[in-house]
């Protein structure tokens, strides 16, 4: 293999990837991965509700706080995603570790004349009310199927807030 590609595919040295195997800890992890919130709001005069599920982080980084945001494809929820967040909690115990349900999704609410540019005011006012905010954390969006999109153009509309996508 070409020296400079294995090089790539190292795990940092203070990477730690380790299943976690405290009892408590999965307990915790099953239950909040079966137990559904909602983010309500307004936006331009209608009621918006977010569906999502989310584990906190077993430990606090160091710095800021690590989050892992998922938004799974349109006419999904984070049902099919449950076993996602649950192996991430249990890997990654300095994250925390949210799914939402995207707009006209699961639960969530549907947009009166959808555009990105709405659909991302929305996911960020989400943000605001999860206290996911530069200040304090730094986020990975990662968008399945046609949320790609929308992640995409709020790491670029947005670069501070999200900071990986």
């Amino acid at each position: 293999m070409n020296e400079k590609f294995s090089d790539m595919n190292k795990a940092p040295a203070d990477a730690h990837y380790e299943r976690d195997k405290d009892p408590e800890r999965l307990k915790q992890i099953s239950e909040l991965i079966n137990t559904p919130r909602r983010i309500s709001m307004r936006y331009e005069g209608e009621n918006i509700q977010l569906e999502y599920i989310e584990v906190p982080a077993k430990e606090k980084a160091e710095g800021k706080e690590k989050v892992i945001v998922i938004i799974p494809g349109f006419s999904a929820s984070y049902i099919p995603f449950g076993n996602t967040v649950k192996e991430l909690a249990q890997y990654m115990g300095d994250h925390r570790i949210i799914c939402l349900s995207p707009l006209d999704s699961g639960n969530s609410s549907s947009l009166k004349d959808s555009s990105l540019e709405k659909m991302n005011e929305v996911y960020l006012k989400a943000f605001e009310e999860l206290n996911i905010n530069p200040d304090t954390a730094e986020a990975t969006v990662v968008g399945h199927s046609r949320p790609d999109i929308i992640t995409l153009d709020l790491a670029r509309s947005h670069p501070v807030v999200i900071q990986h996508s």
